[in-house]
């Protein structure tokens, strides 16, 4: 579902918002800032997202967590594992997307400063 709104969300900067752009320049660009205020608008629209994600996502996983415990079946251990995954990427990659792009993509987190 997230995919599908990045897409989307993609696809409406490059038919409507950046139609003044060269296609080519946009792609092509070597500057990691966003230059017009759509890219800066999707960028804070995406990172929205990820941390709706984020806020909805570990509680919901955590409760699936407590719940998956108290069963011993071969399911609840596969379901189990599941949470506790989903629970670790969201943590590894919501997070600092939405910082990156909250701060106009720079290297935030990740910088050698």
């Amino acid at each position: 579902m997230l995919h599908l709104l990045i897409a989307l969300t993609l696809i409406y900067i490059m038919t409507v918002r950046c139609s003044s752009m060269d296609l080519k320049e946009l792609l092509t660009s070597q500057s990691r800032s966003p230059k017009t205020p759509a890219v800066r608008w999707a960028d804070t629209l995406l990172a929205g997202v990820y941390i709706t994600c984020f806020i909805v996502g570990i509680p919901g996983n955590l409760v699936a967590m407590k719940y998956f415990i108290k069963e011993q079946k071969l399911s609840s251990y596969l379901f189990l594992a599941t949470a506790m995954v989903d629970i670790v990427g969201l943590a590894v990659k919501c997070v600092p997307i939405s910082i990156s792009l909250l701060h106009h993509r720079s290297e935030v987190l990740y910088s050698s400063v």
